[in-house]
């Protein structure tokens, strides 16, 4: 009787081993679950002249989106951004999530700050450095850490994603207001899913603001139905930008009360703003 117990216990042992290497064999390279780190950022050449972004006033999202690339410990700019834009077989164009279910998982990633370094970005080619129109962004990575393959949700180069603060002046604990709201509508067109394999991360670009605070930042973003937020970091931005322009649309939106809007723009949150006219 114990012969047989240790038979089958033995048997079971081996199907276990056997169906884990079956499945580490058909994981993509990168399923395995290590930590993922911020590769280094090299700059192949950097422009003469270059600004720090400033604004007053909440502003449109401008965050870029750069590529999708395999995990490594450097990233080449704007090289490997130029080998990237060759290659879109991972690409599904004129998407739209909703409805889509399991066949287009849009969980389980994970968003990376990399305040600590910076790319330098125009409207010009990335390639060029002509001109002066070159300002200063910080790299951002969604990363797919699970073993299957995830979806990304952008639009032509621009992400759902927008710059919140930590207000320094507000009595309650942890308040955070946008200081950016968003601008891309979820139309058929132009929307793009992007197929991000185990082991591999998108690579999108933050405005680096200019200004007198000095506080903790967080980035918002939306990837189909799911929001996501990274954790904080240290940076700068002008106190005013939690308001908006008295004469921009946003503010007549924001006095009008049309919530299902303002939470559209602000990516399910509030404006300080919205908050202040609550009090």
């Amino acid at each position: 009787m114990k012969n047989r117990a240790l038979l089958f216990a033995l048997l079971y042992l081996s199907f276990l081993y056997y169906e884990q290497r079956v499945s580490l064999e058909h994981q993509p390279l990168g399923a395995l679950p290590v930590a993922f780190h911020a590769p280094q950022v090299i700059h192949e050449s950097i422009p003469q002249g270059y600004q720090f972004v400033y604004h007053k006033y909440l502003q449109p999202g401008a965050s870029v989106f750069l590529g999708k690339f395999n995990w490594r410990d450097s990233i080449n700019i704007p090289g490997d951004v130029l080998d990237y834009e060759n290659n879109t077989d991972d690409l599904v164009y004129d998407f739209i999530w909703r409805g889509k279910g399991d066949n287009f998982k849009t969980d389980g990633f994970q968003l990376v700050p990399d305040y600590n370094s910076t790319i330098f970005y125009s409207s010009f080619p990335l390639g060029t450095l002509e001109g002066k129109d070159y300002w200063t962004y910080y790299p951002m990575y969604l990363v797919n850490q699970t073993t299957e393959t995830r979806y990304f949700i952008f639009k032509r180069s621009a992400v759902n994603a927008i710059q919140e603060a930590m207000d320094l002046e507000n009595d309650r604990i942890d308040a955070w207001w946008p200081i950016e709201f968003n601008t891309i509508s979820e139309s058929k067109q132009g929307l793009c899913a992007l197929k991000v394999y185990p082991g591999e991360f998108v690579l999108f670009i933050m405005p680096r603001y200019m200004g007198p605070v000095l506080s903790k930042l967080r980035v918002r973003l939306q990837n189909g139905d799911n929001i996501i937020v990274s954790n904080s970091f240290d940076g700068h931005f002008y106190p005013t930008q939690f308001l908006s322009d008295p004469d921009a649309p946003l503010h007549g939106i924001i006095e009008r009360n049309d919530i299902n809007s303002i939470q559209s723009m602000f990516l399910g949150t509030l404006p300080k703003e919205k908050e202040l006219t609550r009090s």
